[in-house]
C-alpha cells in the first residue's frame, strides 16, 4: 500500500520482457538494495513490477507541500518523482522593484500531479508538484505561492533542502 516502507523481504528479482518506455521506468536488479528503506507512493500488487514513479525517498523530518505550477515553469513538464529541484519566485513583475529569489534549494519531488482534461482524461502536463522541504522552508514557499510567480529548476546544490538566506522584508507584499 502507499506509505509502506520497503523491506528486503518485499523484493525479488525477476526477468521481464517489456518495451523500451516501460523498461526505462523500472528498477534494475542491481538497484534492489537501494530500494530497502524507501517508501511506496502508490500501491504495488504482490508480484507486480516496481516502477520508479511508485517509490519515494526514505521518510524524514520535514514538511511536504504541494506547489501548483504549469509545465512550462517546471522544466517543460519533465519533473519526476525523486528529482531534486530548486524553487524560484518572482515578485512585482513589471515594476521597478521586480526581483527573483531562490525560495527553496534541493527540495525532493515526492509526487507529480498531472492536469486533467475537460472530460477527466489526463492532459499529460504538470499541474502541481508535492515537494519535501525543511520545516521553515514551507512557510516561505507558501508565501511565495500566494504572492509571486514560481519556477521549478533542476537543483545543482548539495541536495539538502534549505531556505536561501533572504531578508524577510524582500518577501513582503507591496501595495499598488
Amino acid at each position: 500500500p502507499p506509505n509502506h516502507v520497503i523491506g528486503a523481504r518485499d523484493l525479488h528479482v525477476t526477468r521481464v520482457q517489456v518495451g523500451g518506455e516501460l523498461l526505462d521506468g523500472l528498477f534494475e536488479a542491481d538497484e534492489q538494495r537501494s530500494l530497502v528503506g524507501r517508501v511506496l507512493l502508490y500501491p504495488v500488487a504482490e508480484g507486480g513490477l516496481v516502477q520508479t514513479v511508485s517509490v519515494g525517498r526514505s521518510p524524514r523530518a520535514g514538511r511536504e507541500i504541494t506547489v501548483p505550477v504549469a509545465a512550462e515553469h517546471a522544466l517543460g513538464g519533465s519533473v519526476r518523482v525523486g528529482a531534486r529541484v530548486d524553487v524560484l519566485a518572482s515578485f512585482d513583475r513589471g515594476q521597478p522593484a521586480a526581483r527573483t529569489v531562490t525560495i527553496v534549494e534541493g527540495a525532493e519531488v515526492v509526487a507529480v500531479h498531472t492536469s486533467k482534461g475537460l472530460f477527466g482524461q489526463s492532459a499529460g502536463s504538470v499541474g502541481s508538484l508535492t515537494v519535501s522541504v525543511a520545516p521553515d522552508a514551507a512557510v516561505y514557499l507558501a508565501f511565495a505561492m500566494r504572492n509571486g510567480e514560481l519556477d521549478i529548476v533542476r537543483s545543482t546544490g548539495s541536495g539538502a533542502a534549505t531556505v536561501e538566506t533572504v531578508d524577510r522584508s524582500s518577501l513582503a507584499a507591496t501595495g499598488p
